[in-house]
């Protein structure tokens, strides 16, 4: 309930990404992920770009998905858009999750409940939200490997051969994420120059988040 109200804070202007915390890692700079959205929401002409996945965690029949062979599936790790699109997208499916969710009363108890409704909602809102489904901002990583170019020291889908500017530890692969990166968000590099951000409606510096952002490195060489 708090995340609309939060929104109704922002300008007309403005562009929110929301994303995961700490199963989140950034490889590439703060321009590509605009220029990735701007060039979804220009090519589909949707304003909100969610990120997508290659596995189906609840409701897998909707017509709506895009037949592609990969990262077909809503994953709510990451979505982007203009504060009121998302303003009215979120308060839309607060006030109609008791009817979305008829017959998957199961789904109400569901850990990524935002998930399931966001779901829930795709046929209602496709003409709206977009799938990200080159994975050009986020990647979820589940049911595809990960693998690493070593020339540019970017990490990418062993199948998919996607290569996002977020790296998204989904699902189980949240295991293995911590034998190369003791701390995820901008390891090893600088932090961009951002005053603040949101962690759990409340605004703190990235530098209190990530103190020690700029002197560690990997535990190990990443391998596939």
């Amino acid at each position: 309930d708090a995340f609309p109200h939060l929104l109704a804070e922002f300008f007309d202007y403005d562009l929110v990404f929301v994303t995961d915390g700490f199963d989140l890692f950034f490889q590439k700079p703060l321009q590509h992920v605009l220029s990735a959205y701007h060039h979804i929401r220009q090519s589909l002409g949707k304003p909100i770009v969610v990120s997508a996945e290659h596995n189906c965690w609840d409701i897998c029949e909707h017509p709506v998905y895009p037949d592609v062979a990969h990262a077909r599936y809503i994953n709510t790790g990451m979505f982007a858009g203009p504060p009121r699109a998302l303003h009215r997208w979120w308060q839309w499916i607060g006030a109609n999750r008791h009817r979305l969710a008829q017959g998957f009363g199961r789904l109400l108890n569901r850990v990524a409940l935002d998930q399931s409704l966001a779901n829930l909602a795709m046929p209602f809102w496709a003409d709206r939200v977009a799938l990200d489904v080159n994975s050009t901002i986020t990647h979820s990583y589940y049911r595809d490997g990960l693998c690493y170019n070593h020339g540019d020291q970017t990490f990418f889908g062993c199948y998919s051969h996607y290569t996002p500017a977020m790296l998204h530890f989904n699902g189980k692969i949240k295991d293995i994420m911590g034998q190369f990166y003791p701390r995820l968000w901008w390891h090893g590099k600088h932090l961009p120059e951002w005053p603040q951000v949101m962690v759990d409606f409340h605004g703190q510096s990235l530098s209190s988040i990530c103190p020690s952002t700029t002197t560690q490195t990997p535990v190990s060489k990443p391998h596939t």
